[in-house]
């Protein structure tokens, strides 16, 4: 078989639209106070400013998930000081877990318009303001609406972490997203440590006016975001409008938005295992720390050593589990699957607890585990959008599933109050929410045998298929060249 190399007219006019594409880009992404966007022939994996972007995220991204992952801490001031039941103190995180999903869902859009960088600076001063209109008032019905507004732009800053670090890097994608990862942990254990002391000294309301002025450090981190350019990509996108052409396919015909992968088994499997776990996953980590309180008797600032001894063994493990991500003898998805299944047997045993000291040795060995599924997940759901062949729709499927992950979120957390309400302890939430993460390790397992042979060779790890169509040769020929 063989194909007809490109004229030089042709080669001409790929030239002249590539160039079309980059001075577009540059008309939308220029502003004064930043540099113009990076220019690179394919993702640089690496380099000075991909590590600098790795920064940025580390310090955003840990800020945006840390605070979610200690919101524990501030269940029994808030219940306290604002006279409120169990149910009334879960619709915090509830709420927040509903502006986080609607931020998630909605974020892939407002970033593609307004770009990573500038969609992370602006909802991180709306994530700020929101906190601290929080400690300006009396009214828990505002603190709960200012709670689901910060949360809704924490989403939008989360979402738009994986979408920078997958501007730089390909090969060593889950590597990258577990090493900026490291700043949940490290925000995990600072804040663990901080917050107790914030309401003893200045009560819940004084604590969340120290939390916006801490927020606000996402702000400057996002500005870290440099835009990139990829020529093999611009390039991609040209080769793909002249395919249309010479099919005489109107681009008025296509579909603005392609949602066919919601059909597809591996992705529903995929979105229904995440928003389970998710719901399971903070169920345990909100309610660990009110039942060492009320069920262990602790003090709140004993109790805070939970979420450190979380944060500790998730820093040290993060690095390890994105090597493991991203070495090619690993599925991920078997991986990802693994990290489930270890943190449901360890939640499994929270209820069973009699004495803190048990509990604070489970709570770090989860910590371990913890460190694994955050930037694996990311990277499994790309893997699946490209074996199912949409790797386009990507982030339209990450907004979709993380707005899922927050219904069920704020779901969750009011249903776990009522029952701690109904039943008078916490023992029968966590055995729930615990069994709630071992269903979902086991659909994560089956998501490989319904994903088709695809031309990853990360994923699903089985041989390459047979390219009998004329489509899939030109694709490699164009790839290799």
């Amino acid at each position: 078989m063989s194909f007809k190399r490109k004229s030089s007219y042709e080669e001409q006019i790929i030239k002249e639209k590539r160039h079309e594409h980059l001075r577009d880009f540059f008309k939308r992404t220029k502003m004064g106070l930043f540099g113009p966007p990076k220019q690179y022939k394919t993702h640089p994996d690496g380099g000075s400013q991909a590590w600098i972007v790795v920064g940025g995220v580390f310090i955003a991204y840990g800020l945006a998930f840390g605070l979610l992952r200690v919101f524990s801490l501030l269940l029994n001031p808030i219940r306290a000081y604002y006279g409120v039941s169990s149910t009334v103190a879960m619709l915090a995180p509830g709420l927040g877990m509903l502006g986080y999903s609607i931020g998630g869902l909605a974020g892939g859009a407002v970033l593609g318009i307004i770009g990573y960088r500038e969609g992370s600076m602006i909802f991180g001063v709306v994530c700020t303001l929101a906190f601290f209109i929080c400690g300006l008032v009396n009214s828990i019905t505002i603190v709960l609406a200012c709670i689901f507004v910060a949360l809704f732009a924490l989403g939008v800053v989360y979402l738009a972490a994986p979408g920078i670090i997958g501007r730089y890097f390909l090969e060593k994608k889950t590597f990258a997203n577990q090493l900026s990862a490291c700043g949940v942990s490290v925000m995990q254990f600072a804040l663990g440590a901080l917050l107790p002391i914030l309401v003893k000294e200045y009560s819940i309301r004084g604590c969340f006016v120290v939390i916006a002025g801490i927020i606000f450090n996402i702000v400057a981190a996002s500005a870290l975001y440099r835009p990139t350019i990829i020529s093999s990509e611009e390039d991609k996108k040209i080769e793909e409008e002249n395919q249309k052409l010479e099919n005489n396919e109107e681009n008025e015909s296509a579909p603005a938005v392609d949602f066919s992968f919601f059909s597809h088994p591996a992705f529903l499997l995929f979105f229904f295992s995440q928003g389970i776990f998710f719901a399971g996953y903070m169920g345990c980590l909100l309610l660990v720390v009110p039942f060492a309180e009320s069920e262990l008797g602790v003090t709140s600032s004993t109790s805070a050593m939970i979420v450190m001894a979380m944060g500790v063994a998730e820093l040290l493990f993060r690095i390890p589990f994105g090597w493991l991500g991203d070495w090619e003898k690993i599925n991920r998805t078997h991986l990802l699957g693994g990290t489930f299944l270890a943190l449901g047997v360890i939640f499994l045993g929270f209820p069973m607890c009699s004495n803190f000291t048990f509990l604070l040795v489970l709570s770090a060995l989860s910590g371990i585990f913890q460190g694994g599924f955050g930037g694996l997940s990311f990277v499994v759901l790309d893997d699946i959008m490209v074996a199912i062949g949409k790797p386009g729709a990507f982030m339209i499927a990450l907004g979709l599933s993380t707005g899922f992950n927050g219904i069920l979120g704020v779901i969750a957390p009011v249903t776990f109050g009522s029952i701690n309400d109904a039943v008078g302890n916490m023992t029968l939430s966590l055995w729930i929410a615990a069994i709630m993460v071992v269903v979902s390790a086991l659909m994560t397992f089956a998501i490989v045998a319904f994903t088709p042979k695809s031309l990853s060779s990360k994923f699903p790890k089985i041989p390459d298929p047979d390219f009998s169509s004329r489509e899939e040769v030109a694709f490699i020929e164009t790839k290799n060249n």
